[in-house]
């Protein structure tokens, strides 16, 4: 029988993960309405399950990437945008992504602010599968329009004039080829 000898040097293997492959082009989230402030995963934890939901300037990092799908709201790291389940139903429940499962805390529609519109810079409110609306909480840890702010989900409310839960969804084209864009 041979003997097995072990390496004379140590070994390391990398585990390089990619993105996953879309069809269609993602989308970003805009919370402002000069379009400066995205929905972002906080990086570079964006592969991680349990890490936080915050906005930040614009940058078309893959943190900012997100698509429907199946009535979810999927990260480019293919995680589901998710409200930490025992406070689902609480207002300021903090926002994460864990890895998709089908759980109501994963479960996401748009509500049309005003008269439904083709043009895509539509208004939107983002409804959780507890009734609970995406809104930008402006007091933990930062306000409202600074890098980092806090996204929770709150009670919807009615009035438009409320910036903390409109919401703008557009494509991410900067990140498709340019030659596949009028496609």
């Amino acid at each position: 029988m041979k003997k097995l000898r072990p390496f004379p040097f140590p070994v390391v293997f990398l585990l390089c993960v990619a993105p996953p492959a879309w069809s269609e082009p993602p989308w970003k989230a805009y919370y402002t309405k000069d379009h400066s402030k995205c929905l972002d995963v906080h990086a570079p934890a964006q592969w991680t399950n349990g890490a936080h939901v915050q906005v930040w300037d614009c940058n078309g990092e893959i943190q900012q990437q997100w698509k429907f799908i199946d009535g979810t709201i999927r990260s480019r790291a293919g995680k589901c945008l998710d409200v930490h389940a025992p406070e689902q139903y609480k207002n300021g429940a903090r926002l994460q992504v864990w890895d998709c499962n089908g759980s109501r805390q994963q479960r996401w529609k748009l509500r049309h602010i005003g008269e439904p519109s083709v043009s895509i810079y539509t208004p939107y409110k983002i409804v959780s599968g507890a009734g609970k609306c995406l809104t930008v909480d402006g007091k933990r840890p930062y306000p409202a329009y600074h890098n980092g702010a806090r996204v929770t989900v709150w009670d919807c409310n009615d009035i438009t004039k409320r910036d903390e839960q409109e919401w703008h969804l557009t494509p991410h084209l900067e990140t498709l080829d340019p030659g596949s864009a009028s496609e």
